[in-house]
């Protein structure tokens, strides 16, 4: 009967260490993951991060269409993890008002408002949308304006953006 008992406490013993190990094994594989979620402003940087393209599009200023600005660029770059990021305009129009330096940075909004919300160098709040093909942008503009005429370049301005020249 020692014999029998004995017996049956090694099997026990070893179907508990091959259960602990089997679940030592489940646990280990569910550790972290080698794909981490992906940060929301850098999804948000990477869209917006391209050469956009005013040509045919709808630019506004104080509700009324404005026109010049078929040549007009705005390239955006910037680097995953960071708050800031560069603006180059390029085809601004001449001999008419135009809210764009030629170059500046934006920095995102701040909480959930990086989504929607764009801060230029200059202060003015930028509101946006941005898909994969399009990108709109409204803002207040106070100041003198950049180029050509410095009169009445303050208002509300809209540009609609595309990804085709």
């Amino acid at each position: 009967m020692f014999e029998l008992t004995t017996t049956m406490m090694k099997r026990s013993k070893f179907l508990i260490m091959l259960t602990l190990l089997g679940v030592s094994a489940s646990f280990w594989q569910c550790g972290s993951s080698s794909s981490s979620t992906p940060n929301p402003q850098d999804e948000q940087l990477k869209k917006l991060t391209k050469t956009w393209y005013a040509k045919g599009l709808p630019v506004t200023f104080n509700s009324a269409p404005v026109t010049g600005y078929d040549g007009f660029t705005l390239t955006m770059t910037g680097t995953n993890g960071q708050n800031t990021f560069n603006y180059t305009a390029a085809g601004r129009p001449s001999g008419i008002k135009t809210p764009w330096n030629s170059a500046g940075t934006f920095t995102f909004g701040t909480g959930s408002n990086f989504s929607t919300l764009l801060t230029r160098d200059d202060n003015i709040v930028v509101t946006y949308s941005v898909s994969d093909t399009q990108l709109q942008m409204t803002f207040t503009y106070v100041g003198a304006g950049y180029t050509g005429r410095t009169s009445n370049v303050e208002g509300t301005w809209a540009f609609t953006f595309d990804l085709v020249p």
